[in-house]
């Protein structure tokens, strides 16, 4: 079925999921046996790095680390975190709020800024005329910056990424101030928020091309998890995203979690965001969809936060957020049974829905 048709029946199909029994963890909303809490907590502690890739003529690749101080030693899981927007040198101090939820959970967060292309090869050049960004290889000028831009959003995006994980044995004890752990180079999370989310699409194995040229696909040995904070949708819907009416279907039965919402609109309709949750394979796929209009695409990045009730609504994404990671890369029981059972509806008073595949 086309995703055209496919959105039309989405609350048809999301209704008939959340019509399944599902057991009860806490009774009353608002209280907290309702909302999931880590079981220990540590202080963030954050760290800035500048990293360069020798293969891409030293492009630079700034990152921000947030880890739990304090934590005992031995491996710990891995979230790449790809901020929203499009290339920003200073895009890795974004999503802050999300990356200390996870670093007092216990996770290492590795914040990833994606920059712009200095001087792009000559088939650097090539391919921006290929996608029609480029008239032709000797231009200059404004459309040779917006060359510049495009490569370093949506090409060196995912490769960014790769990168980043390739080198993570580097991080050895000592690296990080009060910290003793190592990073899990097999327990990786990949998400993102807004234009960020298209690194853990691309990389979850959603196709993406642009005018003539298709993306190469890159993968990463180790990702356990995706996740995307106001998924991109298909370019048919409005969005610049390289991503087709049928690109989320190669998506595969890795654990993805979406957070959307009524009201994360940015020109496009939000029904449009629901595409990536629709089209992957079924399999622990979860989609948070806040029916509150007042909740926007800032609050789905835990940023536009006020006035109430979105302050809640934040409260609430950030703890089913930490929720996901314990049960799908820490196994751990407690956190499954949450996320099985109606606690979020309960809590959220049917505000924001969970809907599962």
């Amino acid at each position: 079925m086309k995703l055209r048709s496919a959105l039309a029946l989405s609350a048809l199909m999301a209704g008939a999921a959340l019509a399944q029994p599902l057991p009860a963890v806490c009774t009353a909303p608002g209280l907290e046996p309702c909302l999931y809490t880590p079981t220990t907590t540590f202080t963030p502690g954050e760290v800035e790095f500048v990293l360069r890739d020798a293969s891409r003529n030293n492009h630079p690749v700034p990152i921000l680390v947030r880890y739990p101080r304090g934590a005992p030693g031995g491996p710990r899981p891995v979230v790449l975190w790809n901020h929203g927007g499009s290339t920003d040198p200073a895009g890795h101090r974004h999503s802050e709020e999300r990356g200390k939820s996870l670093a007092e959970a216990g996770y290492i967060v590795i914040h990833i800024a994606r920059v712009s292309v200095a001087s792009p090869t000559p088939g650097e050049l090539q391919t921006c005329v290929q996608a029609g960004v480029l008239p032709s290889t000797v231009t200059v000028g404004a459309p040779l910056e917006a060359c510049r831009q495009w490569l370093g959003w949506h090409v060196y995006g995912p490769i960014n990424n790769a990168f980043v994980a390739a080198i993570l044995p580097q991080y050895q004890i000592g690296m990080l101030p009060d910290f003793v752990g190592t990073p899990d180079g097999s327990r990786l999370i990949v998400g993102g928020w807004s234009g960020g989310t298209e690194v853990p699409l691309h990389l979850a194995g959603a196709k993406q091309a642009f005018g003539n040229y298709t993306m190469p696909q890159v993968t990463i040995p180790g990702v356990v998890a995706y996740w995307a904070d106001s998924p991109r949708g298909p370019e048919y819907a409005g969005f610049q995203s390289g991503l087709g009416e049928d690109s989320y279907y190669t998506i595969g039965a890795t654990p993805f979690i979406h957070f959307s919402g009524r009201g994360d609109e940015t020109g496009e309709p939000a029904e449009s965001r629901l595409a990536a949750w629709m089209g992957a394979a079924p399999g622990s796929k979860f989609l948070s969809w806040d029916n509150d209009p007042r909740a926007v695409h800032g609050t789905m990045d835990l940023v536009e936060c006020s006035p109430a009730p979105r302050d809640d609504h934040c409260r609430w994404m950030r703890s089913l957020g930490v929720a996901f990671l314990d049960a799908v890369v820490m196994n751990q029981a407690r956190a499954r049974d949450w996320l099985a059972s109606d606690a979020y509806r309960t809590l959220t008073n049917g505000a924001i829905e969970l809907h599962r595949r």
